[in-house]
């Protein structure tokens, strides 16, 4: 028997092949796809959170003018009006609304400190998210054009060729 020719069993046909590739490769496409979407969900999360922190103390000074403005300023304007009416020439009512305005200018100055400093740039909060989603979608165009490129000019195989005695 040694000089007879072992055929190993059937050849599958080239299509089968193609479509167990093609099969395999979109697999491979959609975990890819779905890994980039989960790993681009936590960055979108991680760039939320940053974002938040970066907010705290400007909502505090604005939160602290708000308080500040409610809690103490009827005191101090009513000791401010009495004093003016003691040292100045003015009626209590006149003193009273000197001692308004002086708090309406201080309330506004505290709110203003706290919006300016929420309205300030700070850059964009979802810089790297948008700079990964541009990179993935990029990889996305390109594995398809691969993927089609590789249907559209299919591999061209040789049959087998077996060796006679």
């Amino acid at each position: 028997m040694s000089g007879q020719t072992t055929i190993k069993g059937p050849q599958a046909p080239a299509e089968e092949t193609a479509a167990h590739s093609v099969a395999r490769n979109t697999g491979e496409f959609l975990h890819d796809l779905v890994t980039l979407s989960e790993l681009q969900l936590q960055l979108v999360y991680i760039d939320g959170q940053e974002k938040v922190r970066t907010l705290v103390w400007p909502a505090m000074t604005l939160a602290l003018g708000v308080i500040v403005g409610c809690a103490t300023l009827p005191v101090a304007l009513i000791a401010l009006a009495m004093t003016l009416t003691e040292v100045t020439s003015f009626s209590p009512a006149q003193s009273a609304g000197i001692a308004v305005g002086v708090g309406l200018v201080l309330a506004a100055l505290l709110v203003g400190i706290g919006w300016f400093a929420l309205k300030s740039p700070r850059g964009n909060a979802f810089e790297r998210s948008a700079k990964e989603w541009r990179q993935n979608l990029r990889w996305i165009k390109d594995a398809l054009q691969k993927s089609v490129g590789k249907r559209a000019a299919p591999a061209h195989r040789s049959p087998p060729t077996y060796p006679h005695n």
